[in-house]
């Protein structure tokens, strides 16, 4: 039952370090496209939706269905380094 939770615990801070991530890359995206009129996005809004999408759909696979089962494997053995999960992916 201990790794199960343990389990849990990991893939839950897996996905929100990908919202994290996702959340930067839409204020990064609203404000690189803030006031640009020849762009594709109609507005700071649009980017922003779109970076934090892209980030989200893009960072599923790496975050939560290879890192987080590769570090709970690593941290079962006693050796839970996020480089060596890194370097893996």
């Amino acid at each position: 039952m201990d790794s199960i939770r343990l389990f849990v615990r990991v893939e839950a801070t897996a996905a929100l370090s990908l919202l994290l991530a996702a959340t930067v890359m839409a204020a990064l995206g609203a404000a690189l496209f803030f006031g640009n009129p020849g762009t594709a996005f109609q507005g700071s809004g649009d980017a922003a939706a779109f970076y934090f999408t892209s980030t989200l759909l893009f960072g599923v696979i790496p975050a939560i269905a290879l890192g987080g089962p590769i570090y709970f494997f690593f941290l079962k053995q006693r050796e839970p380094r996020w480089l060596y999960v890194i370097l893996l992916e």
